[in-house]
Formats: structure tokens, C-alpha cells, sequence
């Protein structure tokens, strides 16, 4: 299943088959891509079979012989189901109720390497209680099994098979294969008959015992198949040289003379013996054993010449190349002959080798495609720079992409360098340098990757200021908003596509520079996503494009607080995504753009989803540096729009989960202070699992200069403090996060926590200051609200009566409270319906309606309960208790 999975399953691979090229210019996402994205969409289709009730049973045979990447993919699996068992989910994370997976693997243990035995003693540690991995023992059968079997096959009690089960046992040891066929053997020397006169089987102990038998089974199997006719026995090599099995149409390529007159007729006799099997277009040895019996008859000094006619013979197919599976058996023959090559087939044959790699990146077999390509590297001419340039760049190349996406990104390094030391002109480095840079990034050097992007940008004509002013960018972002203002989706559409080589590269590399400064330079990354605008405009539509209008959505946001434009933008690029043939890999970069547009047009509570979606696109496409961000997003708007904290809590575990079984570090402070935050409100610490407190997350994003963390961070501190009415420390977090030079989508948030404090403030001390604060902070809600009167109308209402509080405009103030009430319940947001019945009671407390204010905050005590808020239902218990 493992190597044909996209085959099988092309629509879940997202293979474009009619342009092979497409592999060469999206695939090659991140480190690893191509194996995550296998071990991703075998979980999806997991979980499509048994989420409708249907239980899944997986046998895997031999696992002796299954490579790191099968093994990766099993174990991840069980890594999924803990994740999933205990809340009755399945492996996407969704009820479950019925259905189930059963997985049952086998191999030999005199034959399993340590690697396996590792896998299988890591996979018995993680299943723990949730996930059963038991180990079964089979050892040969005893005497007694022997004869149980003897018995029921021969229709006779078990005291008249005794003898000859014991002679039975004594020859083969036990062994099943060997038993069959020592059974075999008597059966066609009349040894062991049926007596049509006793009706019944009948032997002569005497002679059973006399019968000779090899002291190895291997020995017995040789002498078995030298017995056969010399066609079948050459048929039966040829097919021990192809594997385990063969299809039909293979055949019929061999089916020419060259071996045998009828390989067909030859096999059929063949499986009359019992030595092959044939289920449709498949024949199959019977036994493993038997394969190795067959090849171990041929002579080792002609083995290779047998490998090599068989390549010869399937290379003359036609079709071989637009043919997969013909074309990647060819060269897997020839591999194993490319020692007895001339010149002119090491050619030929390093060509075959590159359309096999093709072929095995298409189902997304990543360490296989690399295989072919270094063997296809290893034919080429002594000087193969100079002699056979175009088909060695090739082969360089895809060796590096397939090497990085296969999680070898250190290994590719050494291909790399010879592509820059030899490459003819810039353009011919270009996929070099894009793969050089998405290693960089892979290890965290996001300063590193930015600096040389900007390098590769200035070879292209494209140069930026190295200290880039805020009034810059705004002035930049209005000149090329009044590009789009008439600019339609339709109209996009009908662009024509960008054939500017030169273009084409900056586009790639800019889009890039956007990823890599998005966090740290983010003046830097709004400035690129002008240029993206304006050469889309210019020289036409590319699959950049997207991620260019996505990026400028966001910073027209950001920049210069364009709600309406930004919104509609980002509303183009969805739009764009829907029919694109790389949309996954397309919508997990754009969601971390798109997401944040959105909070002020869209639901709160649909943020989440939106990045739940990212973060599946991007498992698929095997991007996993933005998959684990949307991820991260997710838990993050998870908490901030109202979702229970217990299972926001428990969404957090799971995505610690996926980001350690990723090895992926760039979220996992983010997620670790989402926890931290639901904990001081839960009271649900993450202590067992070694989970950082906020305090401790801060001072390290401090150290590392990680603006992006330092701002979710602080906004997390701000949100725990505003539940737990410390409008002090509100304001003290709120003046280090306006300290900090970036603007983030949340920014508003952090607002309203400081206008009901200020407020709040300024009712005690008198604080002019702070008035103008709150006064400021309700301006700047209510523009919000303009554009998303489901997310801001509740908090608007609620900093309208806190400052009717201020103003003692009781009645006003009264009025307002029960209309942020009324609309928080409305839209859903539980935390902030409590808020508002908490401010409401605690107003009536106030302005002695005690009664009636203990009233409220009951309610309020009711909805932080249903929260999940027990730590916030005992301090507001606490707070009644004085009143």
C-alpha cells in the first residue's frame, strides 16, 4: 500500500498527472513534507473507512523487510489513536463512536533488525494503557500440534496418527512449510494413500521413516524446484529475480522467446505444483521461502546477466516511461547490473532511472525516488557536467528536492554545492537556492534565510532599503491598493500566466522573504507583498500570486487599518484556492494571512475552524512548518472566542502531540502558554507534562528577540488577569505590549482588556488618564464592531456601560450591561456573557441593589462553571462572600 498510495488514491495525493513537471516546483514544502504528508492522508483515509461504523483490519506481512518510512506511518498511527481513544475520537480528531482499527503486523525475529525491534518496543510504549500492543510468539509446531493436524486431515483419531505424526515431526522439525511439503513428497511416491478397499488413509510407518529428507528446508525446496522441467525452472528464476510476485503484463513484455517459449504455460505448471499462486493478474510465490530457494539456483556469475536481459527486455515497451510500474521494475533490474554496463546503456539506463524517480515521487515514495536518482547519478559519465549537463542537473536536482522532503535535509547539502559550483547560469540555480533556504529556515535561522533571500532578490533586479520606514510601507500599500481598486476576482482570473523567467524567480523567492520576515521583519514583508501585487498586475498570474494578495490583505490590515479592503482581498484569495491544483499546500500559507482578516469580519468561533482547515491542508500537502502554525492558531482562537478551557486544554495536548511526533519546536512555547492560560482558569495545571508558565515562555521569547511570541504571550497574561478583575496588572501588561514595535491582528482585544480596566481604574482614583483610555479603547471597539457585529457588539455594549458607570448615568449604565448580556449569549461567547453578568452584578452591588447583584453574579458564577472556569467560580465566590 505504502509505495502506490497516490496511485491508488490520486484525488488525497493531489497529483496533477497530466503535468508530471509539478512535482519539480510545489512539492518540495519543507523537511519531511513527503513523509508527512503519506503519514497524513493514510490517516485520513483511516478514519474515512471506520468514522461511519465500519471497522478496519490491516494485516502486514513480513515487517523484517517494511523501510523506515512504512514504520513511521504504523507507529504513527498508534501515536494518533491515544490521542483519540480516551475521548471516544477518531484519527482526525472527530467522534468516533463506532468503528475501530485492529492492526496486526508479523515478522521474523531471527531476521528483524534493531531498527524495527526499536519501533516496536517504542510503539508498546506510547499504546500505554489506552492503545493494546501485545506481542504474539510463534514458535514451530510441537508434536502434539502435529499430529492434532495429521488427525483432522485424515479423518482418523489422534492414536492412529500418532506414529506417523512423530516421524512427521522428526524429519521437518516442526516447521510448517517444511511439513507441507514432506506431505506432499509421500503423497506422490504413494507413501501416504487413500485405500478405496479401508476407505480410509493408509501408510506403512516402516517406509515414512526410511524416506529421506534434506537436514534444511532451503536444501529440500532446491531439490523440489531442480526436479521441474528446465522452462519451468527458468521461469520461476526470472520471476525470483522481479520478487515476491509479477503481474501479467510483465509477462507478457518477458513473453517473448528470450527465456522460455511460453512463460505463461511454464508458470501454470508451476502452480499445479503448488510453487505459485495466481490471484487475477498476480502470480505469486507460494512462500517467501521459496522465492529465495528459486534465486539461490542461479548461478551467482550469471545473475547479473539475468537482471540485465530482463531490463533490456521490459526497456523495450514503448510506453516504458508514461508506464510506472514497467518503468521502475526496468530499473530496479538494471540497478543490479550496473557494474556490466557499456557507455551507451549507462546512459540510456541513468535516463530510465530518472523517469522511475518520477514515478516514485508522484506516489509520494520519497526515499525510493532518491534511490533511483543517486543510482541514475551513479551511471553518468566519469565528467558528467561537461559531458551530460542537462540530464545531470536533473538528477541533482530532484535528488537534493526528494533528499529535503524526505527529512534528509542535512544529507542533500553535498548535491547542492556541486549544483551552485557547476551550474552554467543563475537561473539553473535557482531550485538549489530555494531548497539551501527552506533548510535555513527548517533549523529556526529565520534572520539567516531572510538575509540571503534578499541577496538572491538583489541578482534578480529587485532590491530593498535596508532600514525600511513605517510611513514606507503605508505610502507603498496605498499606491498599490489603488492598483486593485477596480480590480475584480474575475479579472484575476483572466490575467495571463507570468512567462517572465526572470519574474517568475523573484516571485518565488519573494514569496519566501514574506514567510521568513512575517514574525520578526514585518515592514519588510508587507514592502515584498506590494511587489507581488504590482508583478501580478504587471506580467501576469503565477501560483504566487496568491500568497502575494493574501500577504497584502493582511498588512492593508495591519499598516494602515483598511478593514473593508482587506476583507475583500482576502476574500479574492479564497476564491482563487478553490479550483487551483496546489490549493492544500496554497491554503496552509494563506490561512496564517487570511485568519486574522477575519476576526473582523467572520465569527470568532469560525477563526478556529478556518485554522483547523490550514492545518489540515498543509498535513496533506506535506507542509508542515505552516501546518503546525495554523495548529498552533487553532488552540489559540480555541480559547479567545470561547470554547470550553477543558477541551481547548485537551486540544492543546494533542497538537503537543502532533509537534513533538514532528520534531517541530517553532509552536511549541505558543501552545504550551494557550495551556497555561485555560490552567489559571481551570485549575487543570499541565505540571506532569513538563508544560511552561507563561512567565517562563515570556522571558524566554524576550531572550530570543520572538517578537510573535512575546505578543501572543502577553496578550495570554492580559486575558488571565482581566477574568480575575487584576485591572492593575492589566494595565502594567498592557503598556509591554504596546512597547512592542509590531501591530498584530489581536491587537483590538488587547484594547477592550485595557478600556474596561482603565474604566474600572478610573471609577476608583479619579484618573483622568485612564478615562481617556477606556474613552479611546470604546472609539476604537465600535469601529470594530461596524465590520463584525457578532465579535465586538457584546464587548461595545459592555465598555459603553462601564463608562456610564464612570459618568453615573445609572440607568444608561443598567441598560447597556443587559445588552451585553443579551447579545454575548446571542453569538455565543460564553466568557464574555459571564463577564458582562459579573460587571452587571458587581455594579449592582455597588450602587447598593445587593439583592439583585448577587443575582447576577450567580449567573455569571453558573456560566464560568459551564466555562470550565473553576478557579475563576472560586474567586468570584470568594468576592460574594464579602459582599
Amino acid at each position: 500500500l505504502m509505495p502506490v498510495f497516490a496511485r491508488l488514491f490520486p484525488l488525497a495525493a493531489g497529483y496533477d498527472r497530466t503535468s508530471s513537471s509539478s512535482t519539480t516546483t510545489s512539492d518540495a514544502g519543507n523537511v519531511g513534507s513527503g513523509r508527512n504528508r503519506l503519514r497524513h492522508l493514510f490517516h485520513i483515509l483511516l478514519n474515512s473507512i471506520f468514522c461511519i461504523g465500519r471497522p478496519v483490519l490491516i494485516v502486514l506481512d513480513d515487517l523484517q523487510w517494511s523501510d523506515s518510512l512504512a514504520l513511521d506511518v504504523i507507529a504513527g498511527v498508534v501515536i494518533q489513536s491515544k490521542a483519540c481513544v480516551s475521548a471516544n475520537l477518531g484519527l482526525d480528531g472527530r467522534d468516533s463512536s463506532r468503528g475501530g482499527l485492529f492492526l496486526l503486523g508479523s515478522y521474523r525475529d531471527n531476521e528483524a533488525d534493531e531498527t524495527l525491534l526499536r519501533q516496536i518496543r517504542a510503539m508498546d510504549r506510547i499504546g500505554g494503557d489506552y492503545v493494546r500492543v501485545p506481542r504474539l510468539s510463534i514458535d514451530m509446531l510441537s508434536r502434539r500440534d502435529v499430529n492434532e493436524m495429521l488427525s483432522f486431515k485424515l479423518g482418523l483419531p489422534m492414536r492412529h496418527t500418532r506414529e506417523l505424526s512423530e516421524q512427521v515431526f522428526q524429519k521437518t522439525r516442526g516447521h510448517p512449510l517444511f511439513i507441507q511439503s514432506f506431505l506432499r513428497s509421500i503423497i506422490s511416491k504413494n507413501v501416504l494413500s487413500f485405500s478405496v478397499r479401508s476407505r480410509r488413509w493408509t501408510w506403512d510407518d516402516l517406509v515414512v521413516e526410511m524416506h529421506t529428507i534434506s537436514e534444511d528446508v532451503a536444501d529440500f525446496l532446491a531439490n523440489r524446484i531442480r526436479r521441474l522441467d528446465k522452462d519451468v525452472v527458468l521461469a520461476l528464476q526470472v520471476c525470483a529475480c522481479i520478487g515476491f510476485q509479477v503481474n501479467t503484463s510483465t509477462i507478457e513484455l518477458l513473453n517473448v522467446g528470450q527465456f522460455v517459449n511460453d512463460m505463461f504455460e511454464a508458470l501454470e505448471s508451476a502452480r499445479k505444483e503448488g510453487l505459485m499462486d495466481r490471484a487475477g493478474p498476480i502470480y505469486a510465490f507460494s512462500h517467501d521461502m521459496l522465492r529465495e530457494s528459486t534465486y539461490e539456483l542461479i548461478p551467482a556469475s550469471e545473475r547479473k546477466s539475468l537482471h540485465k536481459t530482463i531490463g533490456m527486455s521490459l526497456a523495450l515497451d514503448p510506453d516504458l516511461v508514461k508506464h510506472a510500474e514497467i518503468c521502475t521494475l526496468a530499473a530496479d533490474q538494471i540497478n543490479l547490473c550496473k557494474d556490466v554496463l557499456n557507455p551507451s546503456e549507462r546512459s540510456m539506463f541513468a535516463r530510465l532511472n530518472l523517469a522511475a524517480g518520477k514515478h516514485a515521487m508522484a506516489s509520494s515514495s520519497y526515499q525510493q525516488a532518491r534511490g533511483y536518482f543517486e543510482s541514475g547519478i551513479a551511471l553518468l559519465h566519469i565528467d558528467p557536467w561537461k559531458k551530460q549537463y542537462p540530464l545531470c542537473l536533473e538528477l541533482y536536482e530532484l535528488s537534493a528536492v526528494v533528499g529535503f522532503m524526505s527529512g534528509s535535509g542535512e544529507e542533500v547539502a553535498g548535491r547542492l554545492d556541486d549544483i551552485l559550483s557547476n551550474a552554467k547560469h543563475f537561473g539553473e540555480t535557482i531550485k538549489a537556492r530555494e531548497i539551501i533556504l527552506k533548510v535555513i529556515a527548517s533549523r529556526g535561522q529565520y534572520a539567516e534565510s531572510t538575509n540571503q533571500c534578499i541577496s538572491i532578490l538583489s541578482v534578480l533586479g529587485e532590491d530593498f532599503p535596508e532600514d525600511i520606514e513605517p510611513l514606507l510601507v503605508a505610502n507603498k500599500l496605498k499606491e498599490t491598493l489603488a492598483l486593485l481598486e477596480k480590480v475584480t476576482e474575475e479579472d484575476i482570473r483572466r490575467l495571463p500566466l507570468m512567462t517572465d523567467t526572470s519574474k517568475l524567480y523573484a516571485m518565488k523567492f519573494l514569496s519566501m522573504l514574506c514567510s521568513f520576515s512575517m514574525s520578526s521583519r514585518y515592514h519588510l514583508c508587507h514592502l515584498s507583498s506590494c511587489l507581488m501585487v504590482k508583478f501580478t498586475l504587471q506580467y501576469g498570474f503565477c501560483e504566487e500570486s496568491i500568497h502575494g494578495l493574501a500577504t497584502f490583505a493582511r498588512a492593508l490590515l495591519l499598516d494602515i487599518e483598511d478593514i473593508e479592503s482587506s476583507s475583500r482581498i482576502s476574500s479574492v484569495t479564497e476564491s482563487l484556492l478553490t479550483d487551483h491544483a496546489n490549493q492544500h499546500s496554497l491554503r496552509a500559507r494563506s490561512t496564517l494571512l487570511v485568519a486574522p482578516v477575519k476576526i473582523y469580519t467572520e465569527p470568532g468561533q469560525s477563526v478556529a475552524e478556518r485554522c483547523r482547515n490550514g492545518f489540515n491542508s498543509g498535513m496533506i500537502s506535506g507542509d508542515i512548518e505552516n501546518a503546525m502554525t495554523c495548529g498552533y492558531l487553532c488552540c489559540f482562537s480555541k480559547m479567545h472566542s470561547g470554547n470550553g478551557l477543558q477541551s481547548t486544554q485537551d486540544a492543546c495536548c494533542d497538537f503537543l502531540r502532533q509537534l513533538a511526533k514532528h520534531k517541530h519546536v517553532g509552536s511549541l512555547n505558543g501552545t504550551m502558554s494557550v495551556f497555561d492560560t485555560c490552567a489559571a482558569l481551570s485549575g487543570n495545571s499541565g505540571n506532569s507534562l513538563g508544560i511552561k508558565t507563561n512567565e517562563e515562555i515570556f522571558e524566554e521569547a524576550k531572550q530570543k528577540k520572538n517578537s510573535f511570541l512575546l505578543h501572543q504571550v502577553c496578550l495570554n497574561q492580559i486575558f488571565v488577569q482581566f477574568y480575575f478583575r487584576d485591572h492593575l496588572s492589566v494595565m502594567k501588561l498592557a503598556e509591554v505590549y504596546n512597547n512592542l514595535d509590531t501591530k498584530r491582528a489581536m491587537d483590538v482585544i488587547q484594547v477592550y482588556f485595557t478600556g474596561i480596566s482603565a474604566l474600572a481604574l478610573s471609577r476608583c482614583n479619579g484618573d483622568k488618564k485612564l478615562r481617556k483610555i477606556g474613552e479611546q479603547s470604546l472609539g476604537i471597539v465600535a469601529q470594530c464592531a461596524q465590520w463584525s457585529k457578532w465579535n465586538f457588539e457584546n464587548k461595545v455594549f459592555l465598555l459603553q456601560a462601564e463608562l456610564h458607570y464612570l459618568n453615573n448615568d445609572f440607568r444608561a449604565a443598567e441598560v447597556a450591561y443587559k445588552a451585553s448580556v443579551d447579545s454575548a449569549q446571542k453569538h455565543k461567547f460564553i466568557h464574555e456573557e459571564a463577564m458582562a453578568y459579573e460587571l452587571y452584578g458587581i455594579f449592582l452591588i455597588e450602587t447598593r441593589l445587593v439583592e439583585r447583584g448577587l443575582e447576577q453574579l450567580n449567573m455569571a458564577i453558573s456560566k464560568y462553571a459551564k466555562w470550565g472556569g473553576r478557579m475563576k467560580v472560586g474567586h468570584l465566590i470568594s468576592f460574594m462572600k464579602g459582599c
